[in-house]
């Protein structure tokens, strides 16, 4: 569940475009662009290669960098980018002579439109990721491909086990909300990458990939819900039981955020997930996880309780009208008269607030009406793990802002409990966040500031528990 401006440059890629025989636009480009109560770090990096120009967007704040736009266009003074993947642009002009330039232009997307202002800067930004794994690796890794043969999709990832010929135990790893590669990056950390890494140098096989339509898996990410990823884990359980150097009656599902929802789902499913370890999974419905989740946020952001609260307001009427209205057309046509009334309760200066704007508001309904969306929101994590009879290892920071961890570990063991589970482990992990690093408070654009890829703790309180249980 990440933050939607967290992840607002997350899904762009690359295209060239003919360059101007004179280029005064490339180098790097510094400034802040203010969502509302957060600002975020913008550097654009542009690049002249003989008749064509590219350029990358970092967000260090978020720890995203080098990002590629999907196109570059100057004339003149004035340059274009566009962000096709999200539906954004960046438009500026050129001003200023000499060392005293800038440029100067509107950040939009989804039709809002944010001023952003980029001054001229003498180096791109280089993040420290000491856990990041680099080769040689000591250990066997393998490029590898699967397919779910219902959905026709093929997808591309990365095996890796010990040296020494053997049959393993392993765990299939599943990432969270939005479109994520096989190392879950984000922020600038490779999350997913670390755990891999971590636990083949301990003994056992791991599997990780790109999600559907990302990297170089094939399919279409957008309009695909939970219960699809799902299918698509087990697809990934399938490819491991085929292989002889895996031990199928050991082999099981890691998932973070959403992939912990995809876990105990895929568990309740079928019989070859053998045991499941949900990293910041649910245990209470999506719609009481999102408002907690807006509330938390918010609430570490500075946002005042009054203005917490009219929003709230605004997203439970969004969620009502969702489950009222399947149909589109007359959803969108309640959703328009929603904001209408919306409008009515708020001051002149909360009208001014990015976040309070008719487009903002457009861009939640636009979104509330994505099949993904709506499925997440009629999801009840308790109607799946109430029927999962296997090994659970369920962990969570304590400075989790976006899956709280108190109401979702509680969630969990009781619907566990329900199953008659006997063996489950709860364990709620001292001052981590979301993404299990150690955190001061735990907000989004502490992600990417922080070294910490994942916490050395959670790390190995996996290899422990799967340590143990493989010994059975």
């Amino acid at each position: 569940m990440k933050n939607k401006i967290g992840f607002l440059f997350i899904l762009i890629t690359l295209s060239l475009l003919p360059l101007n025989a004179q280029n005064k636009f490339e180098g790097h480009w510094s400034g802040k662009l203010n969502f509302g109560s957060v600002a975020l770090t913008i550097i654009l990096n542009i690049t002249a290669d003989e008749d064509t120009l590219t350029a990358t967007i970092d967000s260090p704040d978020q720890g995203a960098m080098g990002i590629p736009v999907s196109s570059v266009r100057v004339n003149g003074d004035s340059l274009f980018i566009g962000i096709k993947s999200i539906g954004g642009s960046y438009t500026a002009r050129y001003i200023g002579a000499g060392d005293s330039v800038y440029l100067k232009g509107k950040f939009s997307q989804s039709g809002a439109s944010l001023d952003l202002t980029l001054l001229k800067s003498d180096k791109q930004t280089v993040l420290n990721r000491p856990q990041e794994p680099r080769p040689p690796f000591p250990y066997y890794s393998e490029e590898i491909e699967f397919e779910n043969k219902e959905a026709g999709v093929k997808f591309s990832g990365t095996f890796t086990r010990p040296d020494k010929v053997g049959r393993y135990a392993a765990v299939v790893l599943v990432t969270g909300s939005g479109p994520q590669d096989r190392d879950e990056a984000l922020f600038g950390h490779k999350p997913f990458a670390v755990i891999a890494d971590y636990l083949t140098r301990n003994g056992f096989a791991v599997l990780r990939y790109d999600e559907r339509g990302v990297g170089k898996s094939t399919g279409k990410f957008a309009g695909s819900t939970t219960l699809d990823f799902t299918h698509d884990a087990l697809a990934a359980i399938g490819y491991l039981k085929s292989r002889k150097d895996v031990n199928p009656a050991k082999t099981g599902i890691i998932g973070h955020s959403e992939g912990g929802v995809v876990a105990p789902m895929a568990a309740a499913m079928s019989e070859d997930v053998k045991f499941i370890i949900m990293l910041a999974g649910l245990g209470v419905p999506g719609d009481e996880l999102l408002h907690r989740q807006y509330r938390d946020l918010m609430k570490a952001g500075g946002a005042g309780e009054e203005k917490i609260e009219k929003m709230l307001l605004f997203n439970r009427e969004l969620y009502s009208l969702m489950n009222n209205y399947p149909d589109s057309s007359r959803f969108f046509e309640e959703a328009n008269s929603l904001i209408e009334e919306f409008y009515k309760v708020l001051t002149d200066v909360e009208k001014e607030n990015p976040e309070f704007s008719h487009e903002s508001l457009e861009s939640l309904v636009k979104t509330a009406n994505g099949e993904w969306f709506r499925f997440f929101v009629k999801t009840n994590p308790a109607q799946y793990l109430s029927k999962v009879n296997v090994p659970v290892l369920a962990l969570n920071g304590t400075k989790d802002l976006q899956v709280s961890y108190k109401e979702n570990l509680d969630g969990i063991g009781k619907a566990l409990t329900t199953a008659g589970n006997k063996n489950f482990t709860i364990l709620p992990l001292e001052g981590l966040n979301h993404l299990f690093q150690k955190a001061d408070k735990g907000t989004i654009d502490e992600y990417g500031k922080i070294e910490e890829t994942i916490n050395p703790e959670a790390l190995e309180v996996m290899r422990k528990w799967l340590a143990e249980l493989v010994k059975s």
